[in-house]
């Protein structure tokens, strides 16, 4: 069986920045769960990466 991939803070930045970059509006979005704590140093890292916009 494979390893599972696991996501940390660079990982999360990169593609919340990745994101914004093709925004054509302002959205607000919510990182929930693992990803928000490995995002603030909580979490060394998350098995996955929950992020919820409005305003899309």
């Amino acid at each position: 069986m494979s390893e599972r991939s696991r996501f940390g803070r660079h990982y999360i930045e990169t593609e919340l920045q990745t994101i914004a970059e093709q925004l054509e509006t302002s959205v607000k979005a919510y990182l929930v769960g693992g990803g928000a704590m490995s995002l603030r140093d909580l979490k060394e890292t998350t098995k996955d990466v929950k992020l919820q916009m409005h305003g899309v």
